[in-house]
């Protein structure tokens, strides 16, 4: 071989690209050593004399491409540019190859042949199809999606936009480009709109915007617009893209709620006034119970001590049988004004919450309350009681009520056993309780307990006004708690309060 053959064949078989030469009959001639290796070919001399349809690593769809590519080249004699087609090397992997092809002429000009050259695309090629799919999934989503999408270039002065908007204004993307999308803004609305664009597109900053825009059907909708600046990696300003939402139905909403709100602010001012006559009320109904009816009481307890103490020499024994009665009933009437009037002002008592030291107010409870059970065999065992956050002065009359309640239901036992503890429920909420070996109740009738005046036993044998149950409830709701008892006819009764979870401390 001469050298410039020889150097021909380095500068062939060293560039990137294929290069073929083909005969007239599409036999080829000749390649580099870029061809060889893709078809698996240990040199050109294996591919002297073939065809395309002769390599097993291209299928007949292939092959018929090549081969009519070959044909429109030698019969037009001008050159196919750009031919992007698929590959099979012989290692069975698809690539694609971007193609071009001449026609090969003698000395005499006349065809004998096609010259080849091509390079591989494939990265380029996987690259378009991605943006290919990604285009059309992003056409797919802008036609599903409710919202309306937009677009604009770098410069935010020339908007493009998407079908939705189209559909929704009932004005094609002509009429809708650059600033025509301002004629379906509402008049009112299109200075606050421009000028929010204006300010964004100035600074590159998010666009955000509501306006009313007009419907095709020539309804006014409130639009909420929002459009952020896209910049490559260097941070260069692409394009702007956005989306408007109709939030019409939102905002008539917010309307309704407002009205409604509004309309329970006057009726909360309104309920408010009554309860504040109401209270002011029972203020005078209080004043009236603990003067207007005390008075009286003191007159019949006193003109019976009287008659007592002065006359008893010239009464005859049932006479004085009454007087006491009318004594003792006299003071139980007291007794009954000053329990209800306690439970009255429970409601309107301000609630202050301390620390209490549970333990402690139990003890001075019980040694207030055993100073009037003189006599009696009293046996208290008292557990562990968590410390709490309550009001001092109404967990006080819950634990007075609850433990006079035990002493007096156990009255009639010769040892009267009392347990004060503390525990928690399945749901790990801390509870107090007290148990006590009294009479107990049954528990058809639990509901009865807590209402006022409400008695489960007849006042001939266990005195009081029935209200003692009805104040520990009443304290124990009002500081978010709950109670609730449990037992069993002369098996005892057991009284469980809880307070808030907040309200215990560790």
């Amino acid at each position: 071989m001469s050298d410039s053959g020889t150097i021909l064949e380095l500068v062939l078989d060293n560039i990137p690209q294929g290069v073929f030469w083909k005969d007239r009959n599409s036999v080829y001639l000749g390649c580099n050593r870029v061809v060889c290796k893709t078809l698996g070919l240990t040199g050109p001399h294996e591919l002297i004399g073939k065809s395309d349809y002769q390599f097993p690593s291209l299928t007949k769809a292939q092959a018929d491409a090549f081969v009519e590519a070959d044909r429109e080249v030698m019969k037009t004699g001008v050159p196919l540019n750009a031919i992007i087609e698929p590959m099979n090397r012989f290692d069975g992997a698809t690539i694609w190859i971007e193609t071009i092809k001449v026609p090969l002429r003698d000395e005499s000009g006349n065809v004998i042949g096609v010259l080849g050259t091509w390079q591989e695309v494939t990265s380029r090629r996987q690259a378009e199809e991605a943006l290919r799919r990604g285009e059309q999934r992003y056409r797919s989503l802008v036609t599903a999606i409710s919202e309306l999408v937009w677009t604009s270039n770098a410069t935010g002065s020339g908007l493009r936009v998407d079908p939705p908007l189209e559909d929704f204004t009932g004005l094609d993307r002509n009429q809708l480009r650059g600033s025509g999308w301002l004629q379906a803004v509402h008049p009112d609305d299109r200075e606050r709109a421009t000028s929010a664009w204006s300010h964004s597109a100035l600074t590159v900053s998010p666009y955000e915007c509501e306006f009313r825009l007009k419907r095709a059907d020539g309804e006014w909708r409130n639009i909420h617009s929002r459009g952020i600046p896209i910049r490559d990696p260097a941070g260069t300003l692409l394009e702007w893209i956005g989306v408007g939402v109709d939030v019409t139905e939102r905002r008539r909403a917010e309307i309704r709620i407002q009205k409604l709100h509004d309309d329970l602010e006057r009726r909360v001012l309104s309920r408010t006034s009554e309860l504040e006559a109401a209270n002011k009320e029972l203020e005078a109904f209080s004043y009236s119970v603990s003067h207007d009816l005390r008075a009286p009481l003191r007159a019949i307890d006193g003109f019976s001590r009287i008659l007592l103490s002065e006359h008893a020499k010239d009464l005859p024994p049932e006479a004085m049988e009454f007087l006491n009665d009318i004594r003792t009933n006299s003071r139980m009437m007291g007794q009954l004004i000053d329990d209800l009037l306690k439970f009255s002002r429970l409601s309107r008592h301000p609630i202050q919450k301390v620390r209490i030291q549970t333990s402690e107010l139990v003890r001075v409870c019980l040694e207030e309350l055993k100073r009037s059970e003189t006599g009696r065999d009293i046996r208290v065992k008292i557990g562990e009681l968590p410390d709490c956050w309550a009001d001092q002065g109404l967990l006080k009359q819950v634990w007075i009520n609850l433990i006079a309640n035990a002493f007096k239901y156990s009255s009639k036992q010769a040892v009267t056993e009392i347990e004060i503890g503390s525990g928690n429920d399945a749901a790990g909420e801390p509870y107090y309780f007290i148990h006590d070996n009294g009479i107990g109740f049954d528990m058809r009738y639990v509901h009865k307990l807590f209402g006022v005046f409400q008695r489960l036993h007849r006042a001939e044998d266990y005195e009081g006004a029935g209200v003692g149950l009805a104040t520990v409830q009443r304290v124990i709701h009002r500081h978010g708690g709950n109670v609730w008892a449990e037992g069993e006819p002369n098996r005892g009764a057991k009284f469980y309060f809880t307070l808030p979870e907040r309200g215990l401390s560790p």
